[in-house]
């Protein structure tokens, strides 16, 4: 993988700063559903490359895509992440290229609640009223009202859809904003 130019940068995985004030920085990972998706990272650059898998009526709670995240409260050389307050009105963010055709989610958890936003453009604001516990299907989900007090994480998943996909992007900007 090559990182595209404009990536975040990462120190052997670990990207600091933080984007909570309060915290010193955290590891990035990707990660797949156990259903087919695979993804993998850049140790260098906030970017992952992978596949994702058909998802049909029979599989769509586990068939889901894949993606990278970064821890946001984590000391370099920890294998416990902790959690911070988040700030702002919402996500900024940037990735690098065109979104995959079976499309991309932001996500954020509060307090161990995953919330996700779709992404209509490789780069945006997304306030925090626009996440959801089930963003492919908001009516049914819980809407996130407020900056988390307590987050670990910030991902960017790629989407399973009716048609296998590849992706490769790389986070080019990111903060609470």
């Amino acid at each position: 993988m090559t990182p595209a130019a404009g990536a975040i940068v990462l120190a052997t995985n670990y990207m600091t700063p933080s984007l909570c004030a309060s915290a010193p920085g955290g590891y990035a990972y990707s990660y797949a559903d156990k259903a087919g998706s695979s993804s993998c990272s850049s140790e260098s650059a906030f970017c992952g490359e992978g596949t994702t898998t058909v998802q049909t009526s029979t599989n769509s709670s586990t068939a889901w895509g894949a993606g990278i995240g970064v821890n946001l409260d984590q000391m370099m050389g920890s294998m416990v992440p902790g959690a911070c307050a988040a700030n702002g009105a919402g996500i900024t963010y940037a990735v690098s290229g065109t979104l995959p055709p079976q499309g991309m989610r932001l996500i954020i958890d509060s307090a161990g609640m995953d919330y996700c936003a779709p992404l209509s453009a490789v780069s945006g604001m997304v306030p925090w009223a626009s996440f959801n516990t089930a963003c492919w299907e908001p009516s049914t989900g819980t809407a996130l009202t407020s900056a988390p007090s307590m987050a670990t994480h910030v991902e960017f998943q790629v989407n399973a859809t009716s048609a296998a996909g590849t992706f490769d992007f790389c986070v080019t900007s990111l903060e609470f904003m």
